[in-house]
């Protein structure tokens, strides 16, 4: 499993987004800034790193935009860090 963090406005003091190497799936675990709970609030599951973006966009209300670029980052991230087979 790799991971690194989603810098996602409003979002992103405590927020994750990674792969799964066993199954080639995605997931982000999301906390809005200010929370104090242990749970994510927004906590995504899925196949493919374009259907993740969409339950995110959808769970955070973001601009569609700022996720983009926070993804973009993730993404640069984990390629960089952890598997250049990330896309």
């Amino acid at each position: 499993m790799a991971t690194t963090a989603l810098f996602l406005d409003g979002w992103d003091e405590q927020s994750i987004v990674g792969t799964d190497e066993l199954t080639g799936g995605w997931f982000a675990q999301l906390w809005r800034n200010g929370s104090d709970s242990e749970r994510p609030e927004v906590w995504v599951n899925a196949g493919t790193s374009g259907a993740l973006l969409e339950h995110v966009l959808r769970g955070t209300g973001a601009p569609m935009r700022k996720v983009s670029v926070a993804f973009t980052e993730a993404l640069a991230e984990l390629r960089a860090h952890h598997s250049p087979d990330v896309t």
